[in-house]
């Protein structure tokens, strides 16, 4: 690779790997993996470098080799529920809702519980993970600290997965 690259990458680590981190944590990755998913993340950006389009925004295609790497590691460790109640009794195993939930109940539950949500943590969860702010863009607009945002979306995330884990119970006995 040559100098430049190594000079974008090392910009694009920077300003990505709060958010990064954040995703992985938030696709259920238990805590002490979500390094290793970040660094297995990173290293396949860092080496297909040159196959992203140059109109694909970098933290975009974080995201997407990030989601794959998530799904073959859940994959290869076999973490799978049987039931609905077995995911609330792990509540570090969101993944394995996807073989029981058909997509378009998890899309309708999770826009059930976005609503439920106040319009400013909505709005603030949409800047975020949108890619439209990071977190140090989005707590300077809106007067918090980046450590601040952290936890609140941390917070926002597990509140939307247990109002979702809510909803999908509710919906698996309808």
């Amino acid at each position: 690779m040559s100098t430049t690259w190594d000079s974008e990458f090392d910009q694009i680590l920077e300003s990505t790997q709060g958010r990064l981190r954040d995703l992985i944590a938030g696709m259920g990755v238990r805590p002490h993996q979500v390094d290793d998913l970040a660094q297995e993340t990173y290293l396949a950006f860092y080496e297909g470098g040159s196959s992203r389009p140059s109109t694909v925004e970098p933290m975009a295609w974080l995201v997407g080799i990030a989601r794959n790497l998530v799904r073959e590691h859940f994959r290869k460790n076999g973490r799978r529920c049987h039931s609905i109640e077995q995911l609330l009794d792990d509540p570090i195993a969101p993944s394995c809702v996807e073989e029981e939930v058909d997509e378009s109940l998890r899309v309708a539950a999770l826009h059930r519980c976005l609503e439920g949500l106040n319009s400013e943590h909505r709005d603030m969860l949409m800047r975020y993970y949108g890619g439209v702010e990071d977190g140090t863009a989005l707590a300077s607009a809106v007067g918090r600290s980046p450590n601040a945002i952290r936890k609140l979306m941390l917070r926002l995330r597990e509140d939307l997965r247990a109002c979702m884990l809510l909803r999908l119970k509710v919906s698996e006995r309808s």
